[in-house]
């Protein structure tokens, strides 16, 4: 048996969700989408003992009965999922995962929809977690659990008998007490959350809202960055999320070659590129960048048929009504916007709609001299950090970043924006754009040696090296 001591530990990582797969070269691999999928997929790709990854299927179910843990790939990492039935994903995952705590977590209580039952099925499809778990656990192993989706998954495998380091990391901002307390059982769920050797947060603002609030309700004290309450002590401590770095960085055929896997064609010719590359999710704060293009054109009317916007909008949660909303407040946006301000040899807005690999997203990158990522909220935001590193560093763009997104603690050397007025977000669009030459490689030599200093590689062996040693 591997011993928990030991940095050969195997090490078990639990998410809500298991990426999907895609056929490379006559077998299928891992096709990692989102911040969280490509952080994981690195982090158990670098462990010498490997590591397995356990989450939802994506399959549903018919009737109430869960089906069993079944093994869906066995390389480059062992793939293990559990199917959820119609109620689960109605319940756990549609409702109280994205209708309650989504919103609550990202600060926007008024888009909250809460139910007691839903947060019941919550606790069951936790419980049914553990249970399938503990089944493949061996003594010794790591157990790294991800995200808000299994805020009791810790309690859970204790209750089962679980003796062994479990860590939890959450990828979205943990909110202020005033937002925590609106949730069913708050105090509860916070107390259960103890269950957890270590607690990993994106940003210090976040890991001080989380032990605040479990001074106000549970009595602890955070002492450094170990949380004491009663008998219990817990790690509670930063892990800023990075990126693979290396698959960012520019060679010197890049260029050479002038040739990409997007081509942009002659419309796009000699203009400017403003892009944001997003999931369609209301805490993105898509329209309200859209309307802040929409002034930078009005107020500064010479920028005008000099610069166009590109905005990739991932689709996500389209049986969630919020999102279905989005989408189209965001069709209504940029059909008035382009109609209005469009000429016959000139459009403001490209928008689209759809999924883009992350080879065509470099493309896109490096094509642009404005990175826009405005979040409303975020509790990191990797598109800063692989923009930032897909750059010419002779000629690089300009990453104009939401002061409300986790990456903005780091990130100091962005023109940093408030979303929330037009006129703000506008001001940092012109000023990317008219910078001189000098001052954009200085800021991206400061920013690139932040991304490659917070690597991927870096946030899991810290987080890792934290769980054995506590």
């Amino acid at each position: 048996m591997l011993s928990a001591k030991s940095n050969r530990s195997r090490l078990v990582v639990v998410s809500n969700r298991l990426p999907g797969m895609k056929a490379v070269g006559g077998e299928e691999r891992l096709r990692p989408i989102g911040g969280l999928a490509t952080a994981v997929e690195a982090a158990l790709s670098q462990r010498e003992s490997g590591g397995v990854w356990i989450g939802w299927s994506g399959k549903i179910t018919s009737g109430n009965d869960r089906s069993g843990i079944k093994e869906i790939a066995a390389k480059p990492i062992r793939l293990l999922g559990l199917d959820l039935t119609e109620n689960d994903v109605a319940a756990y995952y549609n409702g109280f995962c994205n209708k309650a705590l989504w919103p609550i977590l990202h600060g926007f209580p008024g888009l909250a929809t809460l139910s007691r039952s839903q947060l019941d099925v919550y606790r069951s499809v936790n419980r049914f977690f553990a249970s399938e778990i503990m089944s493949q656990l061996n003594e010794g192993d790591l157990v790294w659990i991800h995200d808000y989706h299994l805020f009791y998954l810790g309690h859970e495998l204790r209750k089962l008998g679980w003796k062994g380091k479990i860590g939890f990391f959450l990828h979205v901002p943990f909110p202020s007490m005033e937002s925590l307390e609106i949730l069913p059982d708050y105090r509860e769920l916070l107390s259960l959350m103890s269950a957890f050797d270590l607690v990993g947060f994106q940003t210090k603002i976040y890991r001080d809202n989380y032990a605040r609030a479990c001074e106000l309700s549970l009595g602890s004290q955070l002492k450094g960055n170990i949380l004491v309450g009663g008998e219990s002590k817990q790690i509670a401590d930063v892990f800023p999320v990075g990126i693979d770095v290396d698959k960012f960085l520019p060679s010197d055929g890049d260029r050479a070659s002038g040739k990409g896997r997007i081509t942009l064609g002659t419309p796009f010719q000699n203009l400017d590129i403003v892009l944001g590359v997003d999931r369609l999710d209301y805490t993105k704060g898509l329209p309200e960048r859209t309307i802040a293009f929409e002034t930078l054109l009005k107020t500064h009317p010479k920028i005008k048929r000099a610069v166009t916007m590109i905005q990739v909008c991932s689709p996500s949660r389209t049986k969630v009504s919020e999102y279905v909303e989005q989408k189209k407040r965001m069709d209504s946006l940029v059909g008035r916007i382009n109609g209005e301000l469009s000429e016959h040899d000139w459009e403001p807005i490209r928008y689209l709609y759809r999924t883009y690999s992350q080879e065509e997203l470099i493309d896109f990158y490096r094509y642009s001299k404005v990175g826009l990522v405005t979040p409303l909220r975020d509790g990191m935001n990797l598109v800063a950090k692989e923009f930032v590193a897909a750059q010419y560093p002779d000629d690089p763009g300009v990453l104009t970043l939401s002061k409300f997104a986790g990456a903005a603690e780091q990130m100091t050397e962005a023109i940093l924006v408030n979303p929330y007025i037009p006129e703000d977000t506008a001001d940092g669009i012109a000023l990317a754009l008219e910078m001189p030459k000098g001052e954009r490689i200085e800021r991206h030599q400061a920013l690139l040696k932040k991304v490659q200093d917070y690597s991927v590689q870096r946030w899991t062996n810290e987080f890792v090296s934290a769980l054995i040693s506590g």
